[in-house]
């Protein structure tokens, strides 16, 4: 079964990002994984780390550039959401037509089992679900 993951981030959010890619691959060996990273630019070190740890889990690894401008500055300067967590909002546009199933993962959290149940789960008839931040 193919698992479409996304997440956003910035050059500073990298590690945490990493982090995150390594714990979903390692407790997720069996799946094939393709990532989709948005971004607006990252550092060519960056993309030389990500692309080995994908390569070395065999997931495929796709950057979408984000144009922040195309968010305003109403919603950019309003200081409650960083532009990455903005660039969530682009997914619609930027993901292939023939997509029929995401899971956005927040960069700063730690896969600690399968994801296939929730990839799996029943929308019923819904276009989207969410889990709430066991944080909050």
């Amino acid at each position: 079964m193919k698992i479409n993951v996304a997440t956003a981030l910035n050059e500073g959010y990298t590690r945490y990002t990493y982090v995150m890619l390594y714990s979903l691959f390692k407790n997720n060996g069996d799946e094939s994984i393709t990532v989709y990273l948005l971004t607006d630019g990252l550092s060519e070190k960056s993309k030389r780390d990500f692309g080995a740890l994908c390569a070395r889990y065999h997931a495929r690894l796709i950057y979408l550039t984000v144009d922040p401008r195309v968010f305003g500055e109403k919603l950019l300067g309003s200081g409650e959401w960083s532009k990455e967590a903005c660039f969530r909002l682009a997914l619609l546009d930027l993901l292939p037509d023939d997509m029929d199933r995401l899971i956005y993962l927040d960069g700063d959290i730690i896969v600690n089992k399968s994801i296939r149940p929730l990839y799996l789960k029943d929308f019923k008839e819904k276009h989207l679900i969410v889990c709430h931040d066991m944080t909050l």
